[in-house]
């Protein structure tokens, strides 16, 4: 016992031993006997560096990030002390990209650690272990000893230290870094927030470009075939699977394992899309993951729970901008606002009870709780969230939106649809116009359901549709809606003359006519029947008729509609109400067309003036007046005020609606045509250029209002002495109208006009 007591109190003995208990308390590596009784007495080997792919495709634009943060411009290290952190989503090559840039200058440093940061645990060991592999008296250092010992300066140059996948958010990485005035730091995580070390140098990494994507699944395939339809083929496989690097790496793994084609592939990931995806990658060393499913599974698992069930529901939408505005927009009534047309099932309040699951913190509506939600998917990289002048947009990756559907159990996707369809319905209100150019996507992601959907819904998602210009989709479902509600209550109950009303409005957005006039005649007399002459609804549908007369060119029918309209709505509303004064301006519009321009204006002056003051400059409303008074101002050969309110509605509306809505490109060709009058040609032919591609693609060749484009296109061509163009469009133009509005429409009749004295004209021969 003496002798032990002895040995024991030997300092020497004492400290290795010390350093033992450690090292066991800190989980570091083993503890020979040897290394008892010697300091030093047996090799530690450093963590090897994971290997680099042989098939890794250089990124330009990542690479010379970290070189611009880490090196001078002759190539030498930069002094001081250097962070750059690199996040991004699971698989989308981060330490690859790190391991890449060791390989081209890791000789510029003295020493490399290479630290595995996935949690507290690892790190220690690896700080530990890397210090131990450098012999003699360091071969015995506990943590804090190493920690300590980074901090102090080398001889000769500075160290690099890569911390690898800190990914973990209860891990605290400040306290992990050495305290060194000149080194380099290199952190990779999917935790986007570990950006703020030092912002400047926060790479946020996304995925490959094209082309890199095209060159990784040629090489990474064995292909020799180079050709320019093979990386056509290939170019479609890195599409479909979003450029993002683990998944090429898993097809390229696939295609050279199996002698596959690039074309069947793409098939493959069409027709059996989650098992072609859950394929590993065999042909690739040290990979963290072996399919991008494994490393968005890895994530997911630290998320917390209302994160996950946020993720879930996020896949039930479309994968891009959704607006962040829109989860509370009606979260305060408990997610309640609807359409009630028949009673509702157990699906209703499924939809709001799982929302306030998600969205509610102790029983009520919380904005922060949301804030927390995204956040933290924003910090593992699943989400990206883009700001616009007027929301947030919350946007995935197609990979990560499939996954996170896929990863639903199939008796809780009825809970995510409802909760879908729920969100997307309570937003379906005029005052949340602005929100509509972003909802049409996600109206449209569902529409697998529209057919059994319930009709309270069918009428809301209609409502979105209509509102952000999509009438196609919008006339799917209020047929539907129409057809159900007259087989359940009948062609004469008031819902479904409502139905009706909008379907036939429907119509008319479409430029079918004929259809609408028919509709709005028997509404007419309906309500006629039902409700008397003098009652509002009754009063509406003849205004809607008018309107129709009006497109029909029946320019006498209509204004003596609206005149009776514009007396009734004055005497049972009162002079400045919103219906009143829609009155004066579609008598305002009719009587343009009737060249009775000061009336006109008298009328589309008085609007403005009233909707301003009532709606502000902003409101749709408003801007849709200043609109109206801008077109009597070209008229009256007023153009410079023409153009100055031209140009504010085109802002507007481009804001409020988005480029491709029908009233922003309606906006564009009135700016044209003003200044087609002040004789800028080139302006002119760029913006009706672009009104006919977009309305051509909007509605087809055969709507009115891309008939009029292809006429206003051919008047600025003949301007601008371009005979053949003009010819051409001219007529495409009339043949159109002949076949939807008829030879005897006005502007059938001024078709043929035009097209009559460019089949008199000559064409000019510049040669």
């Amino acid at each position: 016992m003496a002798h032990t007591s002895n040995y024991l109190n030997d300092e020497e003995v004492a400290r290795a031993m010390n350093q033992c208990v450690d090292t066991l308390k800190d989980g570091i590596g083993s503890v020979t006997l040897e290394q008892l009784k010697y300091i030093g007495g047996g090799d530690v080997l450093a963590p090897e560096l994971l290997e680099l792919t042989p098939n890794y495709v250089e990124r330009k634009i990542p690479t010379e990030f970290l070189e611009k943060c880490l090196l001078n411009a002759d190539g030498s290290t930069k002094p001081g002390s250097k962070r750059v952190i690199v996040t991004g989503m699971g698989g989308c090559g981060k330490t690859q990209l790190v391991r890449k840039f060791i390989e081209n200058h890791g000789d510029l440093f003295v020493s490399v650690f290479f630290i595995d940061g996935s949690s507290k645990e690892t790190i220690k060991r690896d700080f530990t272990e890397h210090v131990r592999a450098l012999g003699g008296a360091l071969s015995q250092k506990s943590f804090e000893e190493s920690m300590r010992f980074l901090s102090l300066p080398v001889q000769g140059g500075e160290r690099l230290l890569v911390m690898d996948n800190v990914d973990d958010p209860k891990v605290n990485i400040s306290a992990f870094l050495p305290k060194w005035k000149r080194g380099a730091v290199i952190i990779t995580s999917r935790n986007g927030s570990h950006g703020q070390l030092n912002p400047s140098g926060h790479l946020q990494l996304d995925v490959m470009s094209p082309d890199e994507s095209t060159e990784l699944l040629i090489r990474g395939s064995g292909s020799t075939q180079l050709s320019g339809s093979h990386r056509e083929a290939a170019a479609k496989v890195a599409e479909e699977l979003g450029n993002l690097p683990i998944a090429l790496v898993q097809a390229a793994s696939h295609i050279f394992r199996t002698g596959c084609s690039d074309t069947t592939y793409v098939s493959l990931l069409k027709t059996s899309r989650e098992r072609v995806l859950s394929d590993p990658a065999t042909n690739q060393i040290d990979m963290r993951y072996t399919t991008a499913f494994a490393a968005f599974d890895a994530s997911y698992s630290i998320l917390p729970s209302k994160a996950q069930l946020m993720l879930h529901l996020l896949s039930f939408f479309h994968r891009q901008k959704l607006p962040v505005d829109c989860i509370g927009f009606d979260a305060n009534n408990g997610f309640s606002y609807q359409e009630e047309y028949l009673d509702r099932g157990e699906e209703y309040e499924r939809g709001r009870e799982f929302l306030k699951e998600i969205f509610y913190s102790h029983g009520k509506w919380d904005p922060a709780e949301v804030e927390s939600i995204i956040g933290s998917l924003r910090a593992h990289s699943l989400i990206t969230v883009i700001s616009t002048e007027t929301t947030r947009l919350l946007q995935m990756h197609s990979l990560v939106h499939e996954w996170a559907r896929l990863r639903v159990p199939s008796d809780e996707v009825v809970h995510f649809q409802d909760a879908a369809i729920r969100l997307l319905c309570c937003n379906a209100q005029e005052s949340n116009y602005a929100m509509m150019q972003y909802l049409q996507l996600h109206v449209q992601a569902l529409s697998y359901i529209w057919e059994t959907m319930h009709v309270n819904d069918m009428e809301s998602f209609g409502f979105i549709l209509k509102e952000s210009g999509d009438y196609s989709g919008c006339l799917r479902l209020r047929e539907r809606l129409r057809s159900v509600l007259s087989d359940r209550l009948g062609v004469d109950h008031h819902f479904t003359i409502v139905t009706s009303v909008n379907l036939a409005a429907t119509y008319r957005q479409l430029g079918r006519y004929a259809e609408a006039e028919v509709m709005f005649i028997e509404v007419v007399k309906q309500r006629t029947k039902l409700l008397g002459f003098n009652h509002l609804d009754t009063i509406n549908a003849s205004a809607n008729l008018a309107d129709i007369y009006r497109r029909l060119g029946r320019y006498a029918e209509a204004e003596a509609l609206e005149v009776e309209v514009l007396k009734q709505r004055t005497r049972l509303l009162g002079v400045n109400h919103p219906d009143t004064l829609r009155a004066s301006a579609s008598l305002a519009a009719t009587y343009i067309q009737l060249g009775r321009y000061v009336e006109a204006e008298v009328l589309d002056a008085q609007v403005l003036k009233w909707r301003t003051q009532m709606l502000g400059v902003d409101h749709l409303e408003t801007i849709f007046a200043s609109a109206g008074l801008a077109a009597t101002y070209t008229q009256l050969g007023r153009h410079a005020e023409a153009e100055v309110l031209k140009v504010e509605v085109l802002n507007q509306r481009t804001k409020l609606l988005g480029v491709d809505h029908p009233d922003t490109i309606q906006a564009t060709a009135n700016l044209a045509v003003t200044y087609s009058q002040l004789s800028r040609h080139a302006e002119v032919e760029r913006l009706q250029t672009d009104v006919l591609q977009r309305r051509t693609r909007l509605f087809g060749d055969r709507h009115p209002n891309t008939l009029l484009a292809m006429w206003s296109l051919a008047s600025t061509y003949k301007a601008m002495k371009r005979h053949s163009e003009a010819l051409e469009l001219a007529r495409k133009a009339h043949l159109g109208y002949g076949e939807t509005l008829g030879d005897s429409h006005p502007y059938s009749q001024q078709v043929a006009a035009l097209l009559a004295s460019l089949t008199a004209e000559k064409p000019v021969n510049l040669g």
